[in-house]
């Protein structure tokens, strides 16, 4: 971490209300007030990778399973599931190292965004099984 800047400053601070005292005519306070504007950085790739590159992983596997043919639907079902039990798995590794919160995070949302992309992969393979039985039923071959 580093720090980009560091402002500090002084003034007054008008608040519009009296805060109750009836006994002041206008409805308004002021107040001395101490400012300190602190801008930090850091280089979070690195981390950033570290937590997310199981699931990254997990996703081009379940991507590959349409680069094996028709044949090996078995093998295309496999990587997939194979797959979203890794995310689900990377998941649980990720938020037991984060602070818990029960707001939707940038992690619950990477996550979330990849299991429904494999769970569309397993549509487009059980889509293309049933045309392969299809195709096969007419007697065409796969090829």
């Amino acid at each position: 971490m580093e720090y980009s800047s560091c402002v500090i400053t002084s003034g007054n601070k008008v608040y519009e209300t009296a805060f109750g005292d009836e006994s002041l005519s206008q409805q308004k306070v002021e107040y001395s007030a101490f400012r300190v504007r602190l801008s930090i950085t850091r280089s979070a790739a690195g981390l950033f990778w570290k937590m997310f590159l199981g699931m990254y992983i997990s996703f081009l596997i379940s991507f590959m399973c349409f680069f094996i043919h028709a044949d090996g639907m078995d093998s295309r079902f496999g990587l997939s599931v194979g797959s979203i039990f890794a995310v689900i798995g990377n998941k649980y590794i990720i938020e037991s190292s984060l602070p818990e919160t029960a707001s939707f995070t940038l992690v619950d949302m990477l996550h979330g965004v990849t299991l429904v992309f494999i769970l569309l992969m397993i549509a487009a393979n059980a889509y293309s099984l049933r045309l392969v039985k299809e195709i096969r039923l007419k007697g065409n071959p796969v090829r």
